[in-house]
């Protein structure tokens, strides 16, 4: 596969072909929940992204 080139005559990587991913939020009513869900998850094996909004 070769790279393409951009304005300019910059060359780009080739694309990274796409991998879906699969997730379930999960509510938690504190930070302090939050945390104590993320810790147990993450023993159990999980990978996991805490967020907030």
């Amino acid at each position: 596969m070769s790279s393409s080139k951009k304005p300019g005559g910059q060359t780009r990587p080739p694309a990274k072909p796409y991998v879906p991913q699969y997730g379930v939020i999960i509510l938690c009513e504190t930070e302090k929940h939050q945390e104590k869900i993320y810790n147990l998850l993450r023993k159990e094996g999980h990978k996991c992204k805490v967020v907030t909004t």
